[in-house]
């Protein structure tokens, strides 16, 4: 068969529901993925994992094996939190990761001062305030699986209503 050939890309900028993808070719055509670092994937044995909770620059390495011959190539794209966040721009509002089943990041064109999470019958699950911050980040791992609405106030007097979906690690 062919050599086999791996390519994870170019670097890239996170923004929140970031798609890696890599690309074999060569060999037998059949593949088995292994990307690291995985506390950051939604699927690390997936050739197109979604990045979640990403909090840094990070440096991903894929590991593509065929499964038939055994041979094993890596590749690696780098992730750059930075750019990616910036590129955001003044207005916008981020939630991530959505679905989360943990942490789950707001970030806001202002300072955040008050997040009320409410089941769909309105019954208050999670509040935060206190001080004010751009970048917020709220535990969700108490609550049982379902969707929620996230109510994002603004110290400028501005909110934002947001659906979140919750998945339960229990």
């Amino acid at each position: 068969p062919p050599q086999l050939q791996v390519d994870a890309g170019d670097d890239l900028p996170y923004v929140p529901g970031l798609t890696l993808q890599v690309a074999a070719t060569g060999g037998t055509g059949t593949y088995s993925y292994l990307w690291s670092p995985t506390q950051y994937l939604d699927d690390p044995t997936s050739p197109t994992p979604m990045v979640q909770g990403l909090m840094s620059t990070t440096l991903f390495t894929v590991q593509v094996t065929d499964a038939v011959m055994g041979c094993t190539l890596t590749d690696e794209v780098l992730v750059d939190y930075n750019i990616g966040m910036s590129e955001l721009g003044s207005g916008a509002i981020a939630v991530y990761p959505n679905p989360s089943d943990g942490l789950v990041r707001i970030q806001g064109p202002v300072a955040v001062q008050r997040v009320q999470l409410r089941a769909p019958n309105g019954a208050l699950a999670i509040e935060h305030s206190g001080a004010a911050l751009h970048d917020l980040v709220m535990d969700v791992s108490s609550l049982p699986a379902g969707v929620y609405f996230m109510t994002i106030e603004f110290i400028d007097g501005r909110s934002h209503t947001h659906k979140l979906c919750a998945t339960s690690v229990h």
